[in-house]
């Protein structure tokens, strides 16, 4: 064991490491658990079968195996294009930020809170993109996941924006950077408004940013 001398930066960089800062490796939170479980490598070969292990049963899970479970699913979703496993990391940082208040409220500056909600908005548009890969299918349905299923509805409510109805939602997460941001949970998108009935027009160039919410 040694000790190497480095900069505030790189050492910053080193903790603050994630699958979305870079391009796909899990941080260290979730390496941590594959090395003490002694499953790193195996990751590497089988994520599928490693998943599926760490979920088990999905009962009762800790909330440090449904942090690791949402960025390693996250992580084999971006190396192999998998819709599910983007919805299945969705789905694990969701409950790893609302099912347990109490865990919650006892460390409100732990660092992966904010890598589950942005996994969270990711997961939701990533998983929910169509085949052209930009339009965002925000509609009712059922999707499936690699342990089951996800039933969405929709709030038709959610839909209106000052008269006009939202549609066409495009992702832009991680593209556009909007000169203007709101806190919170629900993936980034823009949207065409569609102007109400008997409306004379409405400007070609109209665009609305959209945040979707829990």
């Amino acid at each position: 064991m040694g000790v190497n001398r480095a900069d505030t930066q790189s050492v910053y960089r080193s903790l603050s490491a994630n699958v979305l800062s870079t391009g796909g490796t899990p941080g260290p939170y979730s390496q941590q658990l594959l090395r003490r479980l002694g499953i790193s490598e195996r990751f590497e070969t089988h994520p599928e079968a490693v998943l599926a292990g760490l979920r088990g049963s999905g009962a009762g899970l800790d909330r440090e195996f449904l942090f690791a479970l949402a960025e390693l699913s996250f992580a084999h979703a971006e190396k192999n294009h998998l819709r599910e496993y983007y919805l299945a990391a969705a789905v694990y940082a969701y409950a790893f930020l609302f099912t347990d208040p109490a865990a919650l409220n006892a460390d409100p500056i732990d660092p992966r809170l904010q890598l589950a909600a942005n996994l969270y908005n990711l997961g939701l548009v990533h998983g929910l993109v169509a085949t052209d890969g930009e339009t965002v299918t925000l509609e009712p349905g059922t999707h499936p996941l690699p342990f089951g299923k996800l039933e969405i509805t929709v709030d038709e409510k959610t839909l209106r924006w000052s008269g006009f109805r939202m549609a066409r939602f495009v992702a832009v997460g991680r593209r556009a950077q909007p000169p203007w941001r709101r806190a919170g949970g629900g993936g980034r998108a823009q949207a065409d408004p569609t102007p109400p009935q008997g409306a004379r027009h409405r400007p070609r160039s109209l665009r609305g940013p959209v945040g979707r919410r829990r």
